[in-house]
């Protein structure tokens, strides 16, 4: 058996002032300042079964992610804040037969 866990906490603030130059490619309307993050909160479980002549290892990894990112009100390029949310399973299995003590043939599948 194993198991194990994944726990991702970020949030990057950007704050920022636009000065339109001589042959700028920096548009007006944009806004000063953006807000990028991601939650992860994520976890796994294999289980092996190993024998002489073959092996089997499934699992399954569950996964709760959050990522946003917020602009400034006043920015004219975008309507609205951009983000996505989900809750996922991802299940696996790997079959391996032993062909000798030098070769392995294996079968996986991952959804």
């Amino acid at each position: 058996m194993e198991a194990g866990t994944k726990l991702q906490l970020r949030t990057i603030p950007v704050e920022y002032t636009t000065e339109k130059g001589l042959q700028s490619i920096i548009y007006p309307g944009l806004g000063e300042w953006s807000d990028w993050g991601e939650n992860i909160f994520a976890g796994y479980l294999n289980y092996f079964y190993e024998k002489k002549k073959f092996g089997i290892e499934a699992g399954v990894r569950v996964e709760q992610t959050n990522v946003f990112y917020d602009i400034a009100p006043e920015n004219i390029y975008y309507a609205e804040n951009d983000k996505y949310d989900y809750f996922e399973f991802y299940p696996n299995v790997r079959y391996t037969y032993k062909v000798n003590d030098q070769n392995n043939f294996s079968l996986f599948l991952e959804i």
